[in-house]
């Protein structure tokens, strides 16, 4: 099993799922569910200017203690009108792999939203 910090690498934030009941979306913000209904948390794509979704593909390293774990990449560059400025890197991390596609399919939506609000 692979260590936080080692996972982590260039990334601002690492956050794995063993398992989760709920993702919904409201604007452009997704909201995170899991342990009967405990709120984990959220990722706020409001006042990005660009959102990158990377590939969803399997990982050699686990940090989730699970035999094979799933993951994908965010870089999302931060909106200087909103009183924010630089990139950031969120990497997901997965036990479950339909979890895996269901998440990265919403961040895919919302990259779609932002880019076409960009227009």
């Amino acid at each position: 099993m692979t260590s936080v910090s080692e996972a982590v690498g260039s990334c601002a934030m690492l956050l794995a799922f063993r398992s989760l009941e709920e993702v919904y979306v409201r604007g452009r913000t997704v909201h995170f569910v899991g342990n009967g209904h405990r709120f984990y948390g959220n990722i706020e794509c409001e006042s990005v200017s660009d959102l990158r979704v990377g590939p969803l593909a399997p990982l050699e390293e686990s940090v989730l203690g699970s035999d094979q774990e799933w993951g994908f990449q965010l870089d999302l560059t931060l909106d200087e009108d909103m009183a924010r400025s630089g990139r950031e890197r969120v990497r997901f991390q997965f036990a479950d792999r339909e979890q895996a596609a269901m998440v990265h399919q919403v961040f895919t939506d919302v990259a779609a939203s932002v880019r076409g609000a960009a227009s």
